[in-house]
Protein backbone atom coordinates (compact mmCIF):
# COMPACT_ATOMS: atom_id res chain seq x y z
CA UNK A 1 0.00 0.00 0.00
CA UNK A 2 1.72 3.55 -0.92
CA UNK A 3 -0.07 6.99 -0.98
CA UNK A 4 -0.70 8.48 -4.32
CA UNK A 5 -1.28 12.53 -4.59
CA UNK A 6 -3.40 14.60 -6.96
CA UNK A 7 -2.42 17.79 -8.36
CA UNK A 8 -5.10 20.36 -9.90
CA UNK A 9 -4.82 23.67 -10.98
CA UNK A 10 -4.19 25.28 -7.66
CA UNK A 11 -0.54 23.21 -8.07
CA UNK A 12 0.99 25.72 -10.64
CA UNK A 13 -0.72 28.54 -8.97
CA UNK A 14 0.87 31.79 -8.86
CA UNK A 15 3.39 30.35 -12.32
CA UNK A 16 0.27 29.76 -14.60
CA UNK A 17 -3.78 31.20 -14.42
CA UNK A 18 -6.52 29.50 -12.71
CA UNK A 19 -8.83 28.31 -14.98
CA UNK A 20 -11.17 31.51 -15.43
CA UNK A 21 -8.26 34.08 -16.08
CA UNK A 22 -7.07 31.48 -18.72
CA UNK A 23 -8.47 33.20 -21.99
CA UNK A 24 -7.75 36.43 -21.02
CA UNK A 25 -4.07 35.48 -20.34
CA UNK A 26 -3.98 33.67 -23.66
CA UNK A 27 -5.65 36.55 -25.52
CA UNK A 28 -3.02 39.16 -23.69
CA UNK A 29 0.05 36.42 -24.93
CA UNK A 30 -1.25 36.56 -28.28
CA UNK A 31 -1.32 40.21 -28.71
CA UNK A 32 1.72 41.39 -26.78
CA UNK A 33 4.41 39.41 -27.28
CA UNK A 34 6.83 38.47 -30.44
CA UNK A 35 6.40 34.51 -29.99
CA UNK A 36 2.50 35.27 -29.15
CA UNK A 37 2.20 36.95 -33.02
CA UNK A 38 4.91 34.16 -34.68
CA UNK A 39 2.31 31.80 -33.36
CA UNK A 40 -0.99 33.69 -34.26
CA UNK A 41 0.06 34.25 -38.14
CA UNK A 42 1.51 30.69 -38.34
CA UNK A 43 -1.50 29.00 -37.49
CA UNK A 44 -3.93 31.57 -39.55
CA UNK A 45 -1.88 31.17 -42.61
CA UNK A 46 -2.25 27.51 -41.79
CA UNK A 47 -5.80 27.15 -41.19
CA UNK A 48 -6.71 29.40 -43.75
CA UNK A 49 -8.46 31.74 -42.00
CA UNK A 50 -8.57 35.53 -40.98
CA UNK A 51 -11.41 36.47 -38.69
CA UNK A 52 -11.77 34.15 -35.96
CA UNK A 53 -10.56 34.98 -32.65
CA UNK A 54 -10.74 35.03 -28.79
CA UNK A 55 -12.95 38.21 -29.41
CA UNK A 56 -15.20 36.36 -31.75
CA UNK A 57 -14.97 33.68 -29.07
CA UNK A 58 -17.00 35.44 -26.24
CA UNK A 59 -19.18 36.95 -28.99
CA UNK A 60 -20.53 33.60 -29.61
CA UNK A 61 -21.00 33.07 -25.94
CA UNK A 62 -22.52 36.36 -25.74
CA UNK A 63 -25.27 35.46 -28.65
CA UNK A 64 -26.12 32.14 -26.70
CA UNK A 65 -26.71 33.52 -23.54
CA UNK A 66 -28.87 36.37 -24.86
CA UNK A 67 -30.78 33.91 -26.53
CA UNK A 68 -30.82 31.45 -23.86
CA UNK A 69 -31.44 33.68 -20.75
CA UNK A 70 -30.93 30.64 -18.17
CA UNK A 71 -32.45 31.44 -15.13
CA UNK A 72 -30.05 30.02 -12.72
CA UNK A 73 -27.46 31.99 -14.56
CA UNK A 74 -29.26 35.32 -14.53
CA UNK A 75 -30.16 34.58 -10.58
CA UNK A 76 -26.06 33.73 -9.87
CA UNK A 77 -25.16 36.74 -11.46
CA UNK A 78 -27.80 39.19 -9.98
CA UNK A 79 -26.46 37.50 -6.47
CA UNK A 80 -22.56 38.01 -7.36
CA UNK A 81 -23.42 41.04 -7.97
CA UNK A 82 -25.31 42.40 -4.71
CA UNK A 83 -22.48 40.75 -3.20
CA UNK A 84 -19.85 43.08 -5.06
CA UNK A 85 -21.09 46.62 -5.13
CA UNK A 86 -20.66 46.57 -1.31
CA UNK A 87 -17.67 46.97 -1.61
CA UNK A 88 -16.85 48.93 -5.17
CA UNK A 89 -15.00 52.44 -4.65
CA UNK A 90 -14.79 53.54 -8.62
CA UNK A 91 -17.37 55.39 -9.92
CA UNK A 92 -17.13 53.56 -13.56
CA UNK A 93 -17.08 49.85 -11.53
CA UNK A 94 -19.90 50.89 -9.34
CA UNK A 95 -22.09 51.84 -12.48
CA UNK A 96 -20.74 48.98 -14.41
CA UNK A 97 -22.07 46.68 -11.90
CA UNK A 98 -25.05 47.82 -11.19
CA UNK A 99 -25.94 48.13 -14.92
CA UNK A 100 -25.46 44.36 -15.66
CA UNK A 101 -27.27 43.80 -12.84
CA UNK A 102 -30.18 45.60 -13.85
CA UNK A 103 -29.92 44.44 -17.33
CA UNK A 104 -29.77 41.08 -15.77
CA UNK A 105 -33.40 41.55 -14.01
CA UNK A 106 -34.76 42.83 -17.10
CA UNK A 107 -33.94 40.08 -18.96
CA UNK A 108 -35.47 37.64 -16.27
CA UNK A 109 -38.88 39.37 -16.90
CA UNK A 110 -38.76 40.42 -20.27
CA UNK A 111 -38.91 38.02 -23.38
CA UNK A 112 -37.97 39.71 -26.86
CA UNK A 113 -40.05 42.71 -26.25
CA UNK A 114 -39.06 46.47 -27.32
CA UNK A 115 -37.38 48.55 -24.70
CA UNK A 116 -40.35 50.89 -24.72
CA UNK A 117 -42.42 48.61 -23.53
CA UNK A 118 -39.98 48.56 -19.84
CA UNK A 119 -41.33 51.58 -17.73
CA UNK A 120 -40.15 54.49 -18.54
CA UNK A 121 -38.56 55.05 -14.97
CA UNK A 122 -36.51 50.97 -15.78
CA UNK A 123 -35.67 52.21 -19.14
CA UNK A 124 -33.93 55.56 -18.21
CA UNK A 125 -32.13 54.17 -14.92
CA UNK A 126 -31.00 51.23 -17.41
CA UNK A 127 -29.19 53.88 -20.05
CA UNK A 128 -28.28 56.24 -17.45
CA UNK A 129 -26.19 53.30 -15.83
CA UNK A 130 -24.87 52.62 -19.27
CA UNK A 131 -23.62 56.08 -19.69
CA UNK A 132 -21.75 55.93 -16.44
CA UNK A 133 -20.27 52.84 -17.28
CA UNK A 134 -19.01 54.12 -20.94
CA UNK A 135 -21.74 52.06 -23.08
CA UNK A 136 -24.25 54.98 -23.97
CA UNK A 137 -21.96 55.74 -27.13
CA UNK A 138 -20.81 51.64 -27.96
CA UNK A 139 -24.53 50.30 -27.59
CA UNK A 140 -26.73 52.55 -29.28
CA UNK A 141 -30.75 52.70 -28.90
CA UNK A 142 -32.71 53.23 -31.87
CA UNK A 143 -36.55 53.65 -31.64
CA UNK A 144 -36.80 49.87 -32.98
CA UNK A 145 -34.40 48.36 -30.52
CA UNK A 146 -35.08 45.27 -28.58
CA UNK A 147 -34.16 44.29 -25.17
CA UNK A 148 -32.50 41.25 -26.55
CA UNK A 149 -30.69 43.16 -28.90
CA UNK A 150 -29.22 45.95 -26.35
CA UNK A 151 -28.33 43.20 -23.86
CA UNK A 152 -26.26 40.94 -26.81
CA UNK A 153 -24.87 44.30 -27.60
CA UNK A 154 -23.75 45.26 -24.55
CA UNK A 155 -22.53 41.21 -23.41
CA UNK A 156 -20.21 41.43 -26.51
CA UNK A 157 -18.91 44.64 -25.32
CA UNK A 158 -18.58 43.83 -21.66
CA UNK A 159 -17.00 40.69 -22.50
CA UNK A 160 -14.64 42.15 -24.65
CA UNK A 161 -13.87 44.66 -22.40
CA UNK A 162 -12.77 41.64 -19.70
CA UNK A 163 -10.14 40.37 -22.33
CA UNK A 164 -8.03 43.99 -22.13
CA UNK A 165 -9.19 43.96 -18.18
CA UNK A 166 -8.87 40.62 -16.85
CA UNK A 167 -8.25 42.25 -13.53
CA UNK A 168 -11.38 44.28 -13.15
CA UNK A 169 -13.06 42.51 -10.32
CA UNK A 170 -16.50 43.26 -11.97
CA UNK A 171 -15.83 42.30 -15.42
CA UNK A 172 -14.18 39.21 -14.05
CA UNK A 173 -17.25 37.96 -12.13
CA UNK A 174 -19.74 38.57 -14.96
CA UNK A 175 -17.06 36.73 -17.25
CA UNK A 176 -16.71 34.13 -14.69
CA UNK A 177 -20.32 33.49 -13.91
CA UNK A 178 -21.61 33.63 -18.02
CA UNK A 179 -18.93 32.33 -19.95
CA UNK A 180 -17.23 28.30 -19.48
CA UNK A 181 -14.31 28.19 -21.51
CA UNK A 182 -14.99 24.46 -21.59
CA UNK A 183 -18.16 24.33 -22.46
CA UNK A 184 -17.27 26.56 -25.96
CA UNK A 185 -14.30 23.97 -26.52
CA UNK A 186 -16.76 21.20 -25.96
CA UNK A 187 -18.76 22.56 -28.75
CA UNK A 188 -15.89 23.17 -31.10
CA UNK A 189 -14.08 19.90 -30.55
CA UNK A 190 -17.66 18.30 -31.60
CA UNK A 191 -16.79 19.32 -35.46
CA UNK A 192 -14.17 16.34 -35.28
CA UNK A 193 -17.45 14.20 -35.21
CA UNK A 194 -20.26 16.10 -36.68
CA UNK A 195 -18.33 17.48 -39.78
CA UNK A 196 -17.94 21.08 -38.93
CA UNK A 197 -14.79 21.55 -40.83
CA UNK A 198 -14.94 25.35 -39.24
CA UNK A 199 -14.99 24.15 -35.89
CA UNK A 200 -12.47 21.72 -36.54
CA UNK A 201 -10.39 24.94 -37.08
CA UNK A 202 -11.50 26.94 -34.30
CA UNK A 203 -10.77 24.03 -32.14
CA UNK A 204 -7.14 23.73 -33.53
CA UNK A 205 -6.31 27.39 -33.10
CA UNK A 206 -7.74 27.70 -29.86
CA UNK A 207 -5.54 24.54 -28.44
CA UNK A 208 -2.56 25.49 -30.29
CA UNK A 209 -2.15 28.89 -29.14
CA UNK A 210 -3.03 27.80 -25.52
CA UNK A 211 -0.34 25.15 -25.71
CA UNK A 212 2.21 27.91 -27.04
CA UNK A 213 1.09 29.59 -23.93
CA UNK A 214 1.77 27.12 -22.01
CA UNK A 215 4.71 26.21 -23.11
CA UNK A 216 6.21 29.85 -23.66
CA UNK A 217 5.66 30.14 -20.33
CA UNK A 218 7.39 26.62 -18.94
CA UNK A 219 10.23 28.03 -20.90
CA UNK A 220 10.64 31.62 -18.68
CA UNK A 221 10.97 29.38 -16.07
CA UNK A 222 13.14 26.81 -16.78
CA UNK A 223 16.58 27.42 -14.82
CA UNK A 224 15.16 29.60 -12.00
CA UNK A 225 14.94 28.86 -8.54
CA UNK A 226 11.21 27.88 -8.33
CA UNK A 227 9.79 27.21 -4.71
CA UNK A 228 7.04 25.06 -6.27
CA UNK A 229 5.40 22.45 -4.64
CA UNK A 230 6.64 19.86 -6.78
CA UNK A 231 10.18 20.12 -4.61
CA UNK A 232 8.60 19.36 -1.42
CA UNK A 233 6.72 16.22 -2.06
CA UNK A 234 7.75 12.46 -0.50
CA UNK A 235 8.59 10.06 -3.49
CA UNK A 236 4.63 9.20 -4.09
CA UNK A 237 2.91 8.31 -7.56
CA UNK A 238 1.31 11.31 -8.59
CA UNK A 239 -1.56 11.97 -10.76
CA UNK A 240 -1.62 15.64 -12.38
CA UNK A 241 -4.77 17.11 -13.63
CA UNK A 242 -2.19 20.13 -15.55
CA UNK A 243 -1.29 20.39 -19.16
CA UNK A 244 1.99 21.54 -17.98
CA UNK A 245 5.32 19.54 -16.99
CA UNK A 246 6.70 21.19 -14.36
CA UNK A 247 5.91 18.16 -12.16
CA UNK A 248 7.59 15.70 -14.68
CA UNK A 249 10.77 18.28 -14.27
CA UNK A 250 10.70 17.45 -10.04
CA UNK A 251 9.34 14.43 -9.85
CA UNK A 252 10.27 12.31 -13.31
CA UNK A 253 8.41 12.07 -15.92
CA UNK A 254 7.93 8.41 -15.44
CA UNK A 255 6.47 9.29 -11.73
CA UNK A 256 3.51 11.38 -13.10
CA UNK A 257 0.59 10.59 -15.37
CA UNK A 258 -0.74 13.65 -17.15
CA UNK A 259 -5.05 12.58 -16.74
CA UNK A 260 -6.05 15.18 -19.45
CA UNK A 261 -2.81 15.13 -21.28
CA UNK A 262 0.34 17.22 -21.85
CA UNK A 263 2.26 19.88 -23.54
CA UNK A 264 5.02 17.15 -24.92
CA UNK A 265 2.50 15.13 -26.90
CA UNK A 266 0.00 15.72 -29.43
CA UNK A 267 -2.43 13.54 -31.50
CA UNK A 268 -3.02 13.28 -35.15
CA UNK A 269 -7.02 13.12 -35.50
CA UNK A 270 -7.02 11.30 -38.82
CA UNK A 271 -5.52 8.39 -37.41
CA UNK A 272 -5.70 8.74 -33.54
CA UNK A 273 -2.79 8.03 -32.77
CA UNK A 274 -0.92 10.22 -30.03
CA UNK A 275 2.86 10.71 -29.67
CA UNK A 276 5.91 13.06 -28.58
CA UNK A 277 5.89 16.72 -30.00
CA UNK A 278 9.77 15.79 -31.96
CA UNK A 279 11.36 19.15 -30.04
CA UNK A 280 10.49 17.63 -27.11
CA UNK A 281 11.79 13.70 -26.92
CA UNK A 282 11.67 12.44 -23.89
CA UNK A 283 12.21 15.65 -22.26
CA UNK A 284 9.89 18.09 -20.28
CA UNK A 285 9.61 21.55 -21.84
CA UNK A 286 10.65 23.51 -19.19
CA UNK A 287 14.33 21.17 -19.55
CA UNK A 288 14.37 22.65 -23.37
CA UNK A 289 16.68 25.57 -23.14
CA UNK A 290 18.53 25.22 -26.20
CA UNK A 291 17.68 29.03 -27.65
CA UNK A 292 13.63 27.85 -29.33
CA UNK A 293 10.92 29.44 -28.22
CA UNK A 294 7.29 28.10 -28.46
CA UNK A 295 6.81 29.45 -31.60
CA UNK A 296 9.72 27.49 -33.16
CA UNK A 297 8.84 24.19 -32.24
CA UNK A 298 5.45 25.11 -33.39
CA UNK A 299 6.84 25.88 -37.00
CA UNK A 300 8.88 22.55 -37.15
CA UNK A 301 6.92 20.22 -35.38
CA UNK A 302 3.27 21.10 -35.74
CA UNK A 303 2.75 23.45 -38.64
CA UNK A 304 3.31 21.16 -41.16
CA UNK A 305 1.14 18.86 -39.92
CA UNK A 306 -1.86 20.74 -40.04
CA UNK A 307 -3.81 20.32 -43.64
CA UNK A 308 -6.82 21.23 -43.45
CA UNK A 309 -7.39 21.17 -47.22
CA UNK A 310 -6.90 17.31 -46.94
CA UNK A 311 -9.03 17.33 -43.98
CA UNK A 312 -5.66 16.47 -42.11
CA UNK A 313 -5.20 17.98 -38.16
CA UNK A 314 -2.92 17.88 -35.60
CA UNK A 315 -3.77 18.85 -31.90
CA UNK A 316 -2.16 19.28 -28.52
CA UNK A 317 -3.12 16.28 -26.50
CA UNK A 318 -4.96 18.56 -23.87
CA UNK A 319 -8.12 17.67 -23.15
CA UNK A 320 -10.03 20.08 -21.58
CA UNK A 321 -12.12 18.57 -18.40
CA UNK A 322 -15.16 18.15 -19.96
CA UNK A 323 -18.52 16.79 -18.21
CA UNK A 324 -18.32 13.97 -21.05
CA UNK A 325 -14.68 13.22 -22.05
CA UNK A 326 -14.90 12.25 -26.12
CA UNK A 327 -12.21 9.75 -26.95
CA UNK A 328 -10.04 10.74 -29.85
CA UNK A 329 -6.80 8.57 -28.78
CA UNK A 330 -6.49 5.36 -27.54
CA UNK A 331 -3.64 6.44 -25.39
CA UNK A 332 -5.90 8.24 -23.07
CA UNK A 333 -7.73 5.11 -22.33
CA UNK A 334 -5.02 3.51 -21.42
CA UNK A 335 -3.97 6.96 -19.16
CA UNK A 336 -7.06 6.51 -17.55
CA UNK A 337 -6.89 3.14 -16.70
CA UNK A 338 -3.61 3.70 -14.93
CA UNK A 339 -4.71 6.47 -13.27
CA UNK A 340 -7.27 4.36 -11.68
CA UNK A 341 -4.94 1.22 -10.86
CA UNK A 342 -2.89 4.35 -8.32
CA UNK A 343 -6.30 5.13 -7.10
CA UNK A 344 -7.47 1.83 -6.54
CA UNK A 345 -4.19 0.83 -5.41
CA UNK A 346 -3.32 3.49 -2.83
CA UNK A 347 -4.57 3.74 0.83
CA UNK A 348 -4.13 7.13 0.94
CA UNK A 349 -4.70 9.67 -1.19
CA UNK A 350 -3.51 13.28 -0.92
CA UNK A 351 -5.40 16.17 -3.38
CA UNK A 352 -3.95 19.43 -3.57
CA UNK A 353 -5.19 22.69 -5.56
CA UNK A 354 -7.98 20.84 -6.88
CA UNK A 355 -11.68 22.31 -6.48
CA UNK A 356 -14.19 19.23 -7.70
CA UNK A 357 -15.01 21.53 -10.47
CA UNK A 358 -18.57 20.35 -11.59
CA UNK A 359 -17.46 20.13 -15.77
CA UNK A 360 -14.60 17.43 -14.40
CA UNK A 361 -17.05 14.78 -13.55
CA UNK A 362 -14.63 12.10 -15.04
CA UNK A 363 -12.27 12.63 -11.96
CA UNK A 364 -14.54 13.95 -9.60
CA UNK A 365 -16.12 10.33 -10.07
CA UNK A 366 -12.40 8.38 -9.99
CA UNK A 367 -12.56 10.03 -6.32
CA UNK A 368 -15.56 9.59 -5.34
CA UNK A 369 -15.59 5.83 -6.22
CA UNK A 370 -13.14 5.67 -3.39
CA UNK A 371 -15.35 7.30 -0.40
CA UNK A 372 -16.84 5.00 2.08
CA UNK A 373 -13.65 2.62 1.93
CA UNK A 374 -11.85 1.61 4.95
CA UNK A 375 -8.68 0.66 3.20
CA UNK A 376 -8.73 4.43 2.13
CA UNK A 377 -8.10 7.99 3.20
CA UNK A 378 -8.60 11.02 1.28
CA UNK A 379 -6.79 14.11 2.05
CA UNK A 380 -8.27 16.91 0.61
CA UNK A 381 -5.89 20.21 0.81
CA UNK A 382 -8.02 23.08 0.03
CA UNK A 383 -8.54 26.73 1.63
CA UNK A 384 -12.34 26.77 0.88
CA UNK A 385 -13.45 24.40 3.20
CA UNK A 386 -17.30 25.64 3.12
CA UNK A 387 -16.97 24.06 -1.10
CA UNK A 388 -15.29 21.04 -0.24
CA UNK A 389 -17.67 19.86 2.14
CA UNK A 390 -21.25 20.64 0.61
CA UNK A 391 -19.13 18.48 -2.46
CA UNK A 392 -18.82 15.62 -0.70
CA UNK A 393 -21.96 16.11 0.98
CA UNK A 394 -23.92 16.51 -1.76
CA UNK A 395 -21.95 13.37 -4.03
CA UNK A 396 -22.01 11.06 -1.65
CA UNK A 397 -23.37 7.60 -3.00
CA UNK A 398 -23.12 5.92 0.62
CA UNK A 399 -26.30 6.56 2.72
CA UNK A 400 -24.09 6.01 6.00
CA UNK A 401 -21.50 8.75 4.84
CA UNK A 402 -24.16 11.29 4.31
CA UNK A 403 -25.48 10.75 7.60
CA UNK A 404 -22.04 11.06 9.58
CA UNK A 405 -21.61 14.56 10.79
CA UNK A 406 -18.07 16.50 10.15
CA UNK A 407 -15.87 16.05 12.97
CA UNK A 408 -12.66 18.30 14.18
CA UNK A 409 -9.29 16.62 13.87
CA UNK A 410 -5.40 17.98 13.87
CA UNK A 411 -2.56 16.68 12.37
CA UNK A 412 0.66 15.64 13.85
CA UNK A 413 3.18 17.85 11.80
CA UNK A 414 1.12 20.53 11.19
CA UNK A 415 -0.89 22.00 14.48
CA UNK A 416 -3.82 22.30 12.39
CA UNK A 417 -7.48 22.17 12.52
CA UNK A 418 -9.13 20.08 9.90
CA UNK A 419 -12.67 18.31 8.94
CA UNK A 420 -13.34 14.71 9.02
CA UNK A 421 -16.43 12.84 8.34
CA UNK A 422 -15.96 8.97 7.09
CA UNK A 423 -12.59 8.20 5.54
CA UNK A 424 -12.31 12.04 4.30
CA UNK A 425 -10.30 14.45 5.74
CA UNK A 426 -10.12 18.84 4.61
CA UNK A 427 -7.44 20.64 5.16
CA UNK A 428 -7.63 23.95 4.42
CA UNK A 429 -5.00 25.20 3.07
CA UNK A 430 -3.32 26.03 -0.58
CA UNK A 431 -0.05 24.38 -2.54
CA UNK A 432 1.67 27.86 -0.81
CA UNK A 433 1.35 26.46 2.35
CA UNK A 434 3.07 23.16 1.14
CA UNK A 435 6.00 24.90 -0.03
CA UNK A 436 5.92 27.28 2.56
CA UNK A 437 5.66 30.66 0.82
CA UNK A 438 3.29 31.81 3.23
CA UNK A 439 4.92 31.45 6.61
CA UNK A 440 3.66 28.01 7.58
CA UNK A 441 4.39 24.51 6.25
CA UNK A 442 1.75 21.49 5.90
CA UNK A 443 4.37 18.22 6.53
CA UNK A 444 2.74 15.76 3.71
CA UNK A 445 4.85 13.10 5.09
CA UNK A 446 2.84 13.40 8.54
CA UNK A 447 -0.69 13.01 7.34
CA UNK A 448 -1.54 10.92 10.23
CA UNK A 449 -4.88 11.75 12.35
CA UNK A 450 -4.45 11.54 15.66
Amino acid sequence: MFTAIVFGAGSDAGNFPMTNHLAAAVYRFMQDTETGRRADSMLRKALSFRSFSYASLLDDAARKFTRRREPAKLGTLISRMDSLIPSLTNQRDLSTAMFIRALMEDSAVTSGKAMESLCVSSRSRLLELADEAGLGKIVPVSSGTTLADFHSRSMKVLLRSYLENPENRVLHVMSKTLVSLESMLLDLFLGFYDGSRADRRRYTYLMWTMWTFFVQREMELCGKNMDCIYRHIPDWPAITLNYTTLADLFMGRQNVIHFHGSVTRAIDCSTRDERDIGSFGNLSSAGLCSGKDAADILECDIIPHIRPKEDRYLIPSMMPPFRIKPVIASDLIRTWNSAMEILDGADRIVVVGYSFNHSDAHFNDCILRCLGRNDKEIFVINPDVKSMTAFFDASSRDGDFSALPWTNVSLTGCSIESLRKGNVVIIPGTSADICGSTGRTLELGNLDII
